[in-house]
């Protein structure tokens, strides 16, 4: 198990700025790039951080990702950070459990904030222990639950405003799919981009699924390419997959941002330095995981049952790539 001495050695920094840090010390004065290295470092070494609290509030934040996962897409990673910083603000106690770790030991916890999808099954246990429960990304049930989500529906509809006004409406899909147990789940990314072909009287046959990887996103370009069914602009469910696209167009001597036009989703940090930098949408995913925390406060506040459903809205971030 990671100690605050692997954070410090990593980093190049001393014990006690790592410790001061990560308990989120206000008075400390060390820049943000320090932060954030200190920060991913801990994420890296899977350092488990736990927060003591003073108001007695205990909440168990709860990954339907692995830790691997995470540090491979950091989609969830910048959501989690925002719960874990909005906690130590309002000085509650938290700990962070991730899809290896189980989530059996959650008695002792006053709340939880799930953080992505999960299966009934999960859920049911999540209500068994307490009915303080916050959802990001997700919401299995709108009428019982509190949530925290992305408005899909504007984004695309942007997306496509945007994409048409510039180059026509020969528009495609490249998305990743993902299961909860066995059980495909209904991504809104693809239900909002087929509503939007119907909207725009579009084609919705022009789309292509695998993985929100760099790797399947090169794999199906080139599925893509070989069937001659390449669009002008392609929308990619996230900028990893934005990525492997813009790759294997390279690699085919496709010319993004002329001929060819991509837009990503999340707005991650290396997306400003692809050649071409990428056009993405970028989503305020610290402010999604703070927003669950105000959502856990209403709760112990008011005490009320009327569950609240917060949509996040997005914008475009322009650059070379469309």
């Amino acid at each position: 198990m990671a100690t605050l001495k692997d954070i410090a050695n990593d980093c190049n920094v001393s014990v006690s700025t790592v410790s001061r840090v990560l308990k989120g010390d206000k008075t400390l004065s060390v820049n943000s790039t320090t932060k954030d290295l200190i920060w991913e470092s801990a994420n890296k070494l899977n350092y488990k951080v736990k927060v003591k609290s003073t108001s007695g509030m205990k909440v168990a934040v709860v990954n339907w990702y692995s830790h691997d996962q995470e540090v491979i897409d950091p989609y969830y990673y910048y959501i989690r950070k925002g719960v874990e910083s909005s906690c130590q603000d309002e000085k509650f106690d938290y700990e962070v459990f991730f899809k290896e770790d189980g989530f059996d030991n959650l008695q002792s916890f006053d709340a939880i904030i799930a953080i992505g999808k999960f299966g009934q099954e999960t859920i049911e246990s999540f209500e068994k222990l307490q009915k303080n429960i916050v959802f990001i990304d997700s919401n299995p049930d709108k009428l019982k639950f509190d949530s925290i989500q992305v408005d899909f529906e504007t984004m695309l509809a942007d997306v496509f405003e945007y994409s048409i006004s510039k180059h026509g409406n020969d528009i495609g899909l490249m998305n990743g799919c993902e299961y909860i147990g066995k059980e495909k789940y209904q991504d809104p990314r693809l239900l909002a981009f087929k509503k939007q072909c119907k909207l725009n009287d579009i084609d919705d046959t022009n789309i292509i699924e695998g993985d929100f990887t760099i790797e399947s996103g090169y794999n199906m370009f080139i599925k893509l390419y070989e069937a001659n069914r390449v669009p002008k602009v392609l929308i990619c469910g996230n900028d990893l997959i934005a990525m492997g696209a813009n790759k294997a167009a390279y690699k085919l001597g496709l010319n993004v941002g002329s001929e060819l036009f991509i837009v990503g989703i999340n707005n991650i940090p290396v997306a400003k330095y692809m050649v071409p930098s990428l056009t993405t949408v970028e989503i305020p995913q610290t402010q999604m995981g703070s927003e669950a925390v105000t959502l856990l406060k209403r709760r112990q506040a008011s005490g009320s049952d009327n569950p609240i459903t917060i949509l996040v809205p997005t914008r475009i971030v322009k650059r070379k790539s469309c």
